[in-house]
């Protein structure tokens, strides 16, 4: 009895069953006779069927003359188109020792049982490199290494591609309540999006001096002049996408603002914003550092008598938290650190002589860092802004709270 072994379809060359473009493929097969491997010269015919057994012919004979075997593994590139339906097709292969007959001729083929049904196999497609130099096909695509840029060829001119605005996700989600909460990822959902900030740092308070001399002094000794308070700075933030697994739930800690300093007293720093799987941190924002007090500063009596201007900063101000991380699976899409705080001033003398009693020193605080923005394609959120440092008729200002975007499709 005649029996063939399929080994393989599509090894040697790319195009296999399945291809709508190939009008060939390959067959590797072992050939045996009585269970024994054959070694020899043989014709081979190939022909496709819709069906395992009966069905449609949909093509061939194509037929192999002299067929080298030997130790019974064969490969013939087979040149039948196949179809494009997808339907399952099936090979049918008939064999006989050659004789000398052309394949033309059935006389002695042996059908081999059963047919074999014919499998995709891998394909790699490319595209190939377009010259920058005088293409010629419309449609043609081409990367601009010069201008770095992806073109495209309408026939006469090219054309550059631009980014267009992102699809904006479906679903969002905000906390922007300082303290944990909680977040059950929805059914479905295997990546999330994060926007996250850090909270931000207290303004610092002004100094514990005067704002205004006492009439006809210049007030050089103690307590002196206020000056103004440092601002605080501005929360770390960024944008994450990470893995999570539908119906988990996740732990959501939003930092609270550094608290304002009072007369003399720095501003106190904006705590961590963080998304948590139990008691593993996923993201992390830092919280900024408060801005610092102000200072007393002594005046100064010129020669003349006259009232210097000191012409110092005053407090100075608070660092901005540090861009934010991620542990886990996941990808940084944007971090920033924040802004740093702005340094206090004062004090500053309207009038350089004395006894005028409208003649003020003040002092002014400096500003809080701004909070970092993320943008498109959700619309614009900030969180995690500076206090601004007290003054001679202002008090310092508190640090802005953290905050989470959730975003998923």
């Amino acid at each position: 009895m005649v029996r063939l072994i399929a080994l393989a379809c599509g090894l040697l060359f790319s195009h296999c069953a399945a291809l709508a473009q190939s009008t060939s493929f390959v067959y590797q097969g072992r050939l045996e006779e009585s269970g024994a491997p054959v070694t020899g010269t043989y014709d081979l015919r190939f022909l496709l069927y819709s069906g395992s057994s009966s069905g449609l012919l949909l093509a061939g004979p194509y037929c192999a003359d002299n067929v080298s075997v030997t130790d019974g593994l064969f490969a013939v590139e087979v040149g039948l188109t196949l179809p494009t339906s997808g339907a399952d097709t099936y090979l049918e292969i008939q064999t006989r020792l050659d004789t000398g007959l052309t394949c033309n001729n059935g006389t002695g083929f042996i059908v081999l049982a059963p047919r074999v049904k014919l499998t995709p196999a891998p394909k790699s497609v490319f595209a190939s490199a377009v010259p920058e130099s005088s293409p010629t096909i419309p449609g043609a695509l081409r990367f601009n290494a010069t201008l770095k840029r992806f073109e495209g060829y309408d026939g006469v001119f090219w054309y550059p591609f631009t980014m267009g605005t992102a699809i904006a996700p479906a679903n969002t989600q905000d906390f922007t309540t300082a303290g944990v909460q909680v977040f059950t990822v929805p059914a479905g959902v295997n990546r999330l999006g994060v926007d996250i900030f850090g909270a931000g740092g207290g303004g610092g308070g002004r100094g514990t001096g005067l704002d205004a001399p006492t009439t006809g002094t210049c007030n050089s000794g103690t307590p002196g002049y206020a000056s103004g308070g440092g601002g605080g700075g501005a929360g770390g933030y960024g944008r994450f996408s990470i893995a999570v697994t539908p119906g988990e739930v996740l732990a959501i800690e939003v930092g609270s603002g550094g608290g304002a300093g009072g007369n003399g007293v720095p501003g106190a720093s904006g705590s961590i914003t963080r998304v948590r799987r139990g008691l593993t941190d996923l993201v992390t924002a830092a919280g900024a550092a408060g801005g610092s007090a102000g200072t007393s500063v002594n005046m100064g009596v010129s020669a003349d008598g006259s009232c210097l201007n000191p012409g110092i900063l005053g407090g100075s101000p608070g660092a901005g938290g540090a861009a934010p991380t991620m542990s886990g699976a996941g990808t940084g899409v944007s971090t920033a650190a924040g802004s740093v705080g702005q340094s206090g001033y004062g004090p500053s003398c309207y009038s350089s002589t004395f006894p005028p009693s409208t003649t003020r020193c003040p002092s002014a605080g400096g500003f809080g860092g701004n909070q970092g923005g993320l943008g498109g394609p959700l619309s614009t959120i900030g969180a995690g802004a500076g206090g601004r440092g007290g003054s001679y008729s202002t008090v310092s200002l508190a640090g802005s709270p953290g905050r989470v975007r959730l975003f998923w499709n």
